[in-house]
C-alpha cells in the first residue's frame, strides 16, 4: 500500500490498521493500493483498472473508492487534510469506517444488493466501533473512537428512519415491533 500522507495521518492510519482484526488486514492489504491525503475531496482523481479517470465531487473527511462493484481489483482511500488537524481519535474512527467500506466492497455486490446508502453508512460506523472496542489495547483513545462511531451510526439511522416515516412507509410494515415505532414518531 502506497501512502501519501502527513506524519500525523500516517500515525492515525497505523493505529486504525492495528485495530483491524488480523484476518481483515490480510484481506485489505492487497486491495488498498493507494492512500492519499488531499486538501479537499472535491476534484480528487484516480484511475480505474480499465484506464478511465474518476473525479470525486463530494465533500467530506474521507472517501473509499474501488474499481468495479462485482469483483473489485484495487481501491483508493482519500483522506482530507482536515483530519490531520483535528483530534486523532476522530481520524482513527474515520479511517476505520473507510476500511469497513473496503471490506464491504470485497464482500457485497453493490449493483445487486438493494441497500440504502444510509444503512451502509450506519453499518460501517457500527463495524468500526466494534473493531475499536475489540482491540482497545492498541490505542488509548479507543473508547472515544467507539463513542464517535456509535454517534455517527445513530445519526445515519435517524436520517434513515425519518426518511422512511416522511415517505409514508410504515416502520411497522418492515417487521419492527410496535414499541420501536412509537419512539421514532415522538
Amino acid at each position: 500500500m502506497r501512502r501519501f500522507v502527513s506524519a500525523t495521518l500516517r500515525r492515525a492510519l497505523d493505529v486504525a490498521w492495528e485495530m483491524l482484526p488480523p484476518i481483515q488486514q490480510e484481506r485489505l492489504k492487497p486491495f488498498v493500493r493507494v492512500v492519499k491525503q488531499v486538501d479537499t475531496l472535491v476534484g480528487a482523481t484516480f484511475k480505474w483498472a480499465d484506464g478511465g479517470i474518476k473525479t470525486l465531487n463530494e465533500e467530506g473527511a474521507a472517501y473509499f473508492a474501488c474499481d468495479g462493484t462485482t469483483h473489485p481489483q484495487r481501491a483508493f482511500l482519500f483522506l482530507s487534510s482536515a483530519l490531520a488537524t483535528g483530534p486523532e481519535d476522530f481520524a482513527v474512527a474515520t479511517i476505520l469506517h473507510e476500511y469497513a467500506h473496503g471490506l464491504n466492497y470485497l464482500d457485497w455486490d453493490y449493483m445487486a444488493t438493494e441497500m440504502d446508502d444510509t444503512c451502509i453508512e450506519a453499518y460501517c460506523w457500527f463495524q468500526a466501533g466494534a473493531w475499536a472496542a475489540q482491540r482497545r489495547e492498541v490505542f488509548k483513545g479507543a473508547l472515544n473512537v467507539v463513542t464517535i462511531c456509535l454517534r455517527f451510526a445513530a445519526q445515519e439511522l435517524t436520517v434513515w428512519a425519518s426518511r422512511e416515516l416522511l415517505l409514508g412507509e410504515s416502520v411497522r410494515s418492515r417487521g419492527l415491533p410496535e414499541e420501536s415505532t412509537e419512539d421514532l414518531r415522538d
